[in-house]
């Protein structure tokens, strides 16, 4: 549906695609059927966090304004303080 409205571009969407992955309710629910394999639960782990960067990558974008200041490009993802500020913490590390 976010796709349909325009509201993420295709890269998200097959990101959260690739994080459901048609096996995330089994590790919601510790179904009997998960994977075991250390490496193999490793390597999903590693897509799973590879495709939420790129989600937040998209979702939380900005770029440096004058002065140092952060222009954020989806402000309707970011909480409001006032009309011309949002709330944010970002960790550059």
């Amino acid at each position: 549906m976010l796709k349909k409205r325009g509201v993420i571009s295709l890269e998200a969407y097959r990101a959260f695609k690739s994080i459901d992955g048609g096996d995330r309710n089994d590790y919601h629910h510790l179904n009997a059927n998960i994977e075991t394999d250390l490496e193999k639960l490793e390597a999903r782990a590693g897509e799973c966090v590879r495709a939420l960067f790129t989600i937040q990558i998209e979702v939380f974008a900005f770029s440096v304004g004058e002065g140092g200041t952060m222009l954020v490009t989806n402000p309707q993802y970011w909480p409001r303080v006032d009309e011309k500020h949002v709330l944010t913490n970002i960790d550059f590390t």
